[in-house]
């Protein structure tokens, strides 16, 4: 990674809780350490055949073993949000969810960002499956949704510091907005040009620009003049 974000300047309200944001955190490291692991049960890799999201069996054209426990399969877009690959795997998404998730939630208000976060993730994730219906491989994972949570942020609040690792080395403070940018630059040019396909990374993509047209669709406004021009207090939104 180019840059490993670790913080940002976006202060939240002292009487704000981020439960949604919290929740999802809390509720993927759970079925990760349950079921995924192999700590507790193991179940792999009949859990992520069963519950995550893949295009051939979405689009009709295969179907699992009856063997398998699964979802039904309108809902492995949702289920899929919550299982992931191995520790590197959650800890990065959980880590984006962490410190972009809150803010984002805070201008939403919970039982919307709760909306937002399933409904986007699993948009994403059906725009992966329609991108590749040949693949038998399983989607897993909150990137969809992680993604859509960037593009939310880069509209609501493109000129809040992060603070990271440039090159996991040196310490810098940029701009949300270059950051975010360049991720997303970062994903279309692997999504052209790697031919490694265990990455969805046109899953990152969809996300990122559904993230990003639902907040300017439904005129969420961000709080407390974090950006530069802030919008008219009569207008705001939460």
């Amino acid at each position: 990674m180019i840059f490993l974000p670790l913080s940002d300047d976006a202060p939240l309200d002292h009487r704000f809780t981020p439960y949604g944001a919290w929740s999802a955190i809390g509720l993927c490291t759970v079925i990760f350490v349950l079921f995924q692991a192999e700590v507790i049960l193991s179940l792999e890799p009949a859990f992520s055949l069963g519950f995550g999201l893949i295009p051939q069996v979405f689009s009709g054209h295969a179907e699992l073993s009856p063997d398998i426990r699964s979802a039904p399969t309108l809902f492995t877009p949702i289920t899929s949000l919550f299982l992931h690959g191995n520790i590197l795997h959650l800890v990065g998404n959980m880590l984006f969810l962490w410190i972009f998730a809150d803010n984002v939630e805070e201008a939403m208000g919970t039982p919307a960002f709760i909306l937002f976060y399933l409904a986007t993730g699993a948009a994403a994730g059906i725009a992966y499956a329609l991108a590749t219906p040949e693949s038998s491989s399983p989607l897993i994972g909150a990137s969809g949704a992680v993604a859509a949570i960037l593009g939310a942020y880069l509209v609501l609040y493109p000129e809040v510091k992060v603070f990271g690792l440039a090159l996991n080395i040196l310490p810098v403070r940029i701009p949300a907005f270059w950051f975010i940018a360049a991720w997303f630059v970062f994903q279309i040019g692997h999504a052209l040009y790697d031919h490694d396909r265990s990455v969805a990374w046109v899953a990152h993509i969809a996300g990122l620009v559904i993230g990003a047209l639902a907040v300017v669709a439904l005129r969420i406004r961000p709080l407390r003049g974090l950006r530069a021009r802030p919008a008219p207090a009569s207008t705001r939104q939460r």
